[in-house]
């Protein structure tokens, strides 16, 4: 029974994620760190995926590549990016001001497949020119071992439910969502694997 869980909940209105949640530190670790992960993203509902890749990020240098099926089509997407450029797939557009906050932040949050939709249209990601914490927020998180569960609120709007488990340094391992649209629904399901914060390739 869910009372005899040990559950932490923190509740505040003024900020875009309690600031005792387990997520805040996480955030941070990740933002400071080179990261680097495998990735399984699969998602049924407003938008079938079955996507896999990987994420590698060091001294300033992001690479992401995608292989699967989005959107019922085949897809093989790429995101390279340094101090100055930002390449989307084979189009080259200037670095945004944000674009590792964007990333991190949208990820920690949102999970990874809404930023892989952008790349397939070749938009950068969401807030790379700032702003996403105030954009994507997490009012209310609870935590039950190594189970995290929160609300996402988009612009202010409930837009999902999400499940992270977390290995035991803390970092992602699953992630399972619900995003609500009107009255669709779109389930979502990642898996992260090899995750290290280090440049290792």
């Amino acid at each position: 029974m869910r009372s005899k869980l040990l559950i932490l909940l923190t509740i505040i209105c003024s900020d875009s994620v309690a600031e005792d949640s387990p997520l805040v530190s996480l955030e941070l670790q990740l933002l400071t760190s080179p990261l680097s992960f495998e990735f399984q993203i699969n998602s049924t509902g407003a938008v079938d995926s079955d996507i896999k890749g990987r994420f590698h990020y060091c001294e300033d240098k992001l690479t992401i590549d995608v292989d699967g099926e989005l959107f019922a089509e085949p897809v093989r997407l790429k995101m390279r990016a340094n101090r100055e450029r930002l390449s989307l797939n084979d189009t080259s557009v200037p670095m945004p001001d944000h674009l590792h906050e964007a990333i991190i932040i949208g990820f920690v949050r949102m999970g990874l497949l809404h930023n892989i939709i952008r790349l397939s249209g070749n938009l950068i990601p969401d807030h790379g020119e700032g702003g996403v914490r105030d954009w994507v927020q997490i009012p209310v998180v609870g935590q039950n071992s190594d189970l995290v569960f929160f609300d996402i609120f988009v612009s202010k709007t409930k837009a999902a439910h999400a499940e992270l488990t977390v290995d035991e340094q803390g970092l992602p391992k699953f992630r399972s969502q619900t995003m609500y649209f009107g009255g669709d629904e779109m389930l979502v399901t990642e898996n992260y694997a090899l995750m290290t914060l280090s440049c290792q390739s």
